[in-house]
């Protein structure tokens, strides 16, 4: 639906899927029932209600087989057959059990540090609000894939900065501005310290939404194109650094949300580059 250029059904969908989960979650709380099957229950249904909306869409619209109208189009690397899907697709799968797995690591890692009590508080804590805003530009890996053989790269990898320079302004504005550290103080709740924890968190993270952008639209580029193994080989740099970097801070006495954070710039400028080398080259 996205090659297809009907992302606004997506929208449609995703808002279903949203009102879904919070009316659940509103009649459960008013019933009284139990709290951690009552989550699980609302986000299963969403995500089944959003993928049947978007099958229903699909089967709607028309747009099972995908061509972008021009005879001009340079031949497709994209698999053809189901073996060539699954040759696709796995590079990507393991990337996303290579990422969360090493984020799953950093948390063991934190509680390693000297001041672990805090540390496990605050870079949970800093992290949700850094995604928050981080993850509102994740989604032009998919603006990229739609128009990469119709779009100048610059113009698209300008969009994509621009995107990013906007999330990162954001979160700047939450950590140095009275209105933001209102709004972070209601995010984490009436803990001082916890909000003295977290707020160098956020300020040092303030980058990150612009190289989750970069990331993410060069990644559109390669997946496009059928390079799903080096957004692999990028996944897997950008991990080890995370990983090494981390234990490095910790041996030199950072503090354990600081330390977090401090690797997960250097992964993530890694990581880009990585891919960013790859774009340039055509490797």
């Amino acid at each position: 639906m996205i090659q297809a250029g009907h992302a606004r059904d997506i929208g449609r969908a995703s808002v279903a899927r949203l009102a879904l989960v919070a009316g659940i979650l509103a009649v459960g709380y008013l019933a009284g029932w139990p709290g951690a099957p009552l989550a699980g229950t609302a986000l299963v249904t969403g995500v089944i209600a959003e993928a049947w909306l978007v099958t229903v869409a699909v089967r709607r619209l028309g747009v099972t087989q995908v061509t972008d109208g021009r005879q001009d189009s340079p031949p497709t690397t994209l698999p053809t057959d189901l073996g060539g899907v699954w040759r696709f697709y796995w590079p990507l799968a393991n990337s996303m059990l290579v990422v969360w797995g090493g984020r799953a690591v950093l948390v063991a890692l934190v509680a390693r540090a000297g001041d672990a009590p805090v540390a496990l508080a605050a870079w949970p804590a800093a992290w949700g609000m850094v995604l928050l805003i981080a993850n509102a530009t994740r989604m032009v890996q998919q603006v990229i894939i739609r128009n990469r053989e119709q779009g100048d790269q610059r113009l698209l990898l300008g969009f994509a900065a621009s995107v990013g320079v906007a999330c990162t302004v954001v979160l700047l504005l939450i950590g140095t501005t009275a209105p933001g550290l209102h709004v972070l103080a209601a995010f984490l709740g009436p803990d001082p310290d916890l909000f003295a924890a977290v707020r160098p968190v956020i300020l040092l993270s303030v980058p990150i939404p612009l190289f989750v952008a970069m990331q993410n639209a060069i990644q559109g580029f390669m997946i496009g194109n059928g390079r799903t193994w080096r957004v692999n080989a990028a996944t897997w740099l950008g991990t080890a650094t995370l990983l090494g970097s981390t234990l490095l801070g910790l041996s030199l006495g950072l503090a354990g949300a600081t330390a977090a954070a401090t690797a997960m710039l250097a992964a993530l400028l890694v990581e880009t580059v990585w891919l960013a080398l790859g774009l340039r080259s055509g490797v």
